[in-house]
């Protein structure tokens, strides 16, 4: 039992940090892992920084950064290429 618990943890995992999708469009960044889904509007990004918290996010490394957006939400997710998903971010945002 404790096997079948530990593989069925290791499964959800993979699935949630090699299903994540990240997208930028004009209007809002979309975070797509496993069956979970968040949309953020642009106008509502307060902040973005980089950070390590290892709390469960839609990440898949501990090189992540945080999305602060709206009154008190937060958001860490971990694209490729940090500085370049910031850039896109600030380029669609600029629009």
């Amino acid at each position: 039992m404790v096997a079948f618990t530990v593989i069925l943890a290791l499964g959800l995992f993979a699935c949630l940090d090699f299903t994540a999708r990240y997208t930028i469009t004009d209007e809002a960044l979309s975070v797509k892992s496993g069956p979970f889904s968040w949309v953020v509007p642009l106008r509502e990004i307060n902040s973005i920084e980089p950070t390590r918290s290892p709390a469960s996010a839609p990440a898949l490394s501990v090189d992540r950064l945080l999305i602060r957006y709206a009154e008190d939400s937060r958001l860490i997710v971990s694209p490729t290429g940090n500085q370049g998903f910031v850039a896109a971010i600030k380029k669609h945002m600029n629009r």
